[in-house]
């Protein structure tokens, strides 16, 4: 095995290490996204009435319901102002493919995750870079097929999990590494992550994309394209090419705002039109920022002011003008959880969804 090699499994067992200490994700998340990846490898275009079951009982408490509200207000304006969902919430999570809705799950935990870990300071550099690369790769991978709306955001986005993980464990280091980037004008710096921490920040968010149910090879796929030695693209196919399309598109626009060089013939470049739409969709949200931030939204941000299309519902009036709250079980929490959180302590909590509850206690 050459020395590359070495290094390299060295870094990978570094990296799980780091994406260990995020802690473990619940299975009720875990079990959706693995429902919704495998509907998405059999080639269907929306989730069957299993998985619709787990996703009903993950927007209980709401805060995804408004993740994925706003995240449609985001991507699928269009769909939002077509289709409301006048039969129900689960209406909205149907807004996404299969695999688009996985990788946007698993986004939205970790991001909520990430930030309790963070200091709030150095959380909202973090979160604003990450909340743009989310909209452009998300943006992105609409306009262009052969990329994807699901790779896309993951594509775009995921290391920034590595980031958090990076910034909890040193915050020192990692202002030292945000003042780099914005210096040398870069996405992110492979060779000076692994100087620093020993591995980079696509391999943790490459070994925490396996434990969220993403799959190994969503995985690989991701760590392949991204990976600081890779010099064949042209070589790469399936999802390790969507993910390398990202990546050099991400790259052309950190670097000068404009598409990826001709030369680089792994791309896929959509015509005039499309691409002077995500362009001008790019230059705007780099030097404005995200204007919805639906990653940061959660259950105060339903109303029927903010929120308008969800009650249309017939459902939603029954509740007197509120989104209905579907009350969590004291049974229904983890054992672990039933350890800190008393019969008694519960009565605060019951409004909440088994997992809301579960990361307040664990964080």
């Amino acid at each position: 095995m050459d020395s590359e090699a070495v290094e390299l499994q060295d870094s990978l067992k570094i990296a799980k290490r780091y994406g260990r200490a995020l802690g473990a994700s619940p299975s009720t998340f875990v079990g959706a996204i693995r429902s919704l990846i495998n509907e998405a490898a059999q080639g269907q275009e929306e989730m069957g009435q299993g998985t619709a079951f787990q996703i009903n009982r993950l927007m209980k408490g709401q805060t995804l319901l408004a993740c994925l509200y706003f995240g449609a207000k985001t991507f699928y304006p269009h769909k939002l102002k077509e289709s409301p969902p006048k039969s129900g919430v689960l209406e909205i999570a149907k807004y996404y493919d299969p695999f688009g809705l996985a990788a946007l799950l698993g986004l939205i935990y970790l991001y909520k995750r990430v930030k309790r870990l963070c200091n709030p300071e150095d959380w909202k550099f973090l979160s604003e870079s990450f909340q743009r690369s989310v909209e452009l790769g998300g943006q992105l991978g609409l306009r262009v097929p052969s990329i994807g709306f699901g790779y896309g955001i993951l594509g775009a986005a995921f290391h920034y999990i590595g980031f958090g993980s990076f910034l909890s464990h040193d915050q020192k280091g990692f202002r030292e590494y945000r003042r780099h980037l914005k210096m040398k004008n870069l996405w992110f710096d492979p060779k000076y992550e692994t100087g620093r921490w020993g591995c980079t920040s696509v391999e943790v968010g490459s070994a925490i994309m396996v434990g969220m149910g993403l799959g190994v090879p969503v995985s690989n796929a991701y760590l392949l394209a991204m990976s600081p030695f890779q010099s064949l693209p042209g070589r790469l196919e399936g999802e390790a090419r969507r993910f390398l399309q990202v990546r050099l598109w991400l790259e052309a626009f950190h670097k000068k705002g404009s598409r990826p060089d001709d030369k680089d013939l792994v791309v896929t470049v959509p015509d005039t039109a499309v691409l002077n739409q995500i362009l001008r969709f790019a230059d705007e949200l780099m030097s404005e920022g995200s204007k919805i931030q639906f990653l940061d939204k959660g259950r105060d941000n339903i109303s029927m002011a903010a929120t308008p299309e969800l009650f249309f519902d017939s459902n939603l009036n029954e509740h007197g003008g509120e989104p209905p709250v579907i009350r969590s079980r004291y049974s229904e929490l983890p054992e672990a959880v039933r350890d800190v959180v008393s019969e008694a302590d519960f009565e605060q909590f019951k409004h909440l969804s088994v997992d809301e509850i579960v990361l307040l206690v664990t964080q």
